[in-house]
């Protein structure tokens, strides 16, 4: 009689982790200026229709509008934790850019970091690591 797995440990194919974001965006111009201008995460040199690539380290990620969402819910139970370099910097050109943050950087346990919502309403914590 074969059992249940209770846990992703019991399986012979268990998941090694995230290896790709793709987030479904309503106008790729504004998330292509939010996520590669003001953010300042790199472009991939190619991209197939109805996406931008964008190369982050380790795991890429994609902005899509070739799968629409239901108006009014692209964005909602999501927090992406992007790591960057320098936090302060970085929330002074976000706020710059008149990208809505969500108060200053604090110190918490996984490191300096701020929270900024993006054109879709996407939450983005971005963070360095504690060190």
């Amino acid at each position: 009689m074969a059992t249940t797995p209770t846990s992703v440990t019991d399986t012979t194919a268990p998941t090694t982790g995230v290896d790709f974001v793709s987030l479904q965006v309503s106008d790729m111009d504004k998330s292509r200026t939010f996520y590669c201008d003001t953010l300042g995460l790199p472009a991939a040199p190619t991209s197939p229709p109805g996406a931008q690539l964008i190369a982050t380290r380790p795991v890429f990620m994609a902005l899509r509008t070739d799968i629409t969402p239901e108006p009014g819910t692209a964005g909602r139970g999501v927090t992406l934790w992007i790591a960057v370099d320098d936090v302060d910097t970085l929330h002074k050109a976000v706020t710059a850019s008149g990208a809505k943050a969500e108060g200053e950087p604090v110190d918490g346990p996984f490191g300096r970091m701020f929270t900024v919502t993006d054109p879709d309403g996407y939450r983005l914590t971005l963070h360095n690591t504690a060190g």
